[in-house]
């Protein structure tokens, strides 16, 4: 073989590896996940829901009966009869009043500091970031009166009145004894009984 066909070789030879070397490496790297996203399936976020690690608000609602508030004025504690599922008949659940919150009572506007215990409340509102109830609306009424007992006292029993009584004045007075018929024996109305004459011996 000549000198100018083994160089003629080399040639072909080094251009074929030039156009192999790309090809095998790009089928290396195809079909492993990008670091752009292509084929990567991880799931967006903290994979809880949240973004930006911040729980969202949740709107709650709660009814029941108040039963005080604390002397700073920035909670009140109430029984809770029905509402959000988590609070349905809880005990001593604290509401936060913030500056958004409104009172009304009786169906005027109030302050949390007209509300009495007993007061029937309802409340809805957000829940904090730390899992605290903040209140937005509060409506309450007064305690309802008690109902009259059922048990009927009795009815007082009718005095006589003057015209049943018998009158002194229309009575009819008995008849006196008649004293022819007493047998000369004296009565209480008449005189002195006539002496009865004796024989003289």
């Amino acid at each position: 073989m000549s000198l100018s066909s083994r160089r003629g070789l080399a040639l072909a030879a080094a251009a074929t590896l030039v156009l192999v070397a790309p090809a095998v490496s790009f089928a290396g790297e195809h079909g492993k996940p990008s670091a752009s996203g292509h084929g990567n399936t991880a799931p967006k976020g903290d994979g809880t829901g949240h973004h930006h690690g911040k729980k969202a608000p949740r709107h709650f609602t709660a009814t029941g009966v108040f039963v005080s508030a604390d002397s700073s004025g920035n909670t009140f504690t109430m029984d809770v009869k029905a509402g959000s599922r988590d609070l349905h008949r809880v005990k001593a659940v604290v509401m936060t009043v913030t500056s958004k919150t409104k009172f009304s009572r009786n169906e005027s506007a109030a302050s949390l500091s007209n509300l009495v215990a007993g007061d029937r409340v309802s409340v809805n509102g957000l829940r904090g970031p730390n899992g605290e109830f903040d209140a937005l609306h509060v409506n309450a009424r007064s305690k309802p009166a008690p109902k009259p007992s059922s048990t009927e006292s009795p009815e007082p029993t009718a005095s006589p009145s003057e015209s049943d009584s018998p009158d002194s004045s229309d009575a009819t007075p008995p008849p006196s004894p008649d004293p022819s018929q007493s047998g000369g024996s004296g009565d209480s109305t008449g005189g002195d009984p006539t002496p009865t004459p004796t024989a003289t011996p």
